[in-house]
């Protein structure tokens, strides 16, 4: 049986690897060679970014998707007016609700999107909380 302090010397000697003389040069290399992967990679998906972006933007126009939801605003618009015109029949106001309520398609969609964004928000802080 070898001799414990014997077995210390040698765990001592294997527990760190030597230094080799071109150690920092390969390591510098190798960190080279991820950045460079790293600048190619942001490369591409910029590129697929800025392409599907186009696309995407070729297949809305030819959708007419612009005209269609703003036939969908202007009904909500029409509901949101005959709903304010009741309530101010209800309560016996004599109002021009065209003027108090100037909400056109326009509003209603950035309304929407206030409350996308907002939602949007809140569940990135809940999430962040986990």
């Amino acid at each position: 049986m070898a001799e414990p302090s014997f077995e210390r010397h040698l765990q001592r000697l294997y527990a760190e690897p030597p230094p080799f003389a071109d150690g920092a040069s390969f390591a510098t290399g190798v960190q080279q060679r991820l950045n460079r992967n790293w600048a190619l990679r942001r490369g591409l998906i910029g590129v697929a970014g800025v392409t599907g972006g186009l696309i995407a933007a070729a297949q809305f126009v030819d959708s007419n998707l612009a005209e269609r939801a703003n036939l969908a605003s202007e009904g909500a618009s029409l509901k949101l007016h005959d709903m304010a015109a009741s309530v101010a029949r209800q309560t016996g106001l004599q109002v021009d609700v065209s003027h108090i309520l100037p909400m056109g398609g326009e509003a209603i969609w950035l309304v929407a999107g206030l409350a996308a964004l907002g939602l949007a928000l809140l569940a990135a802080r809940v999430f962040e909380t986990f």
